[in-house]
């Protein structure tokens, strides 16, 4: 046999074990796939700053991601991220936005529980700013008032 004669023969060989590979996997599913990698839990519980209480609907997501999550009448909530870094942001009309500190490298599988977020009404005020030399009212001014709430992991 020549050495022409035997590389043809390995080529057909090697396409009819393709062949058979390709008509397998279509009968039997194709292969699997790369297994995704398992979320990361994190939990915790929302509070009103003032009375807290549990606050209910308040909007959980990750600000690096698409993950979101309602917290529960409890207050309670849970969101599944991938794995990695994240930071939380918690919204509820009414109330003063928070973020989470960085919960850094976060790996898969992971359940992280106990990351609490205090939630600050918004402050309101009502009178006239007035000039402090003439005492007379000030037009186009803005006065914003809020205290930041809080964020906390349980230890």
């Amino acid at each position: 046999m020549t050495t022409t004669s035997t590389s043809v023969r390995a080529r057909f060989v090697a396409g009819v074990v393709s062949l058979l590979l390709l008509v397998g996997a279509q009968m039997f599913g194709a292969a699997p796939k790369a297994m995704a990698a398992l979320p990361v839990s994190i939990s915790g519980t929302i509070f009103d700053s003032v009375s807290a209480q549990p606050l209910a609907g308040v909007t959980i997501s990750d600000t690096g991601g698409s993950a979101t999550a309602t917290s529960a009448n409890d207050g309670t909530y849970t969101l599944q991220v991938d794995p990695g870094t994240h930071v939380l942001k918690a919204l509820l009309g009414g109330y003063v936005p928070m973020s989470s500190a960085v919960l850094p490298n976060l790996v898969q599988g992971a359940s992280i529980t106990g990351i609490n977020v205090t939630l600050q009404k918004y402050a309101s005020a009502s009178g006239t700013v007035l000039g402090s030399v003439t005492k007379t009212g000030v037009s186009g001014v803005a006065v914003h008032l809020y205290d930041a709430g809080s964020v906390s992991q349980d230890t």
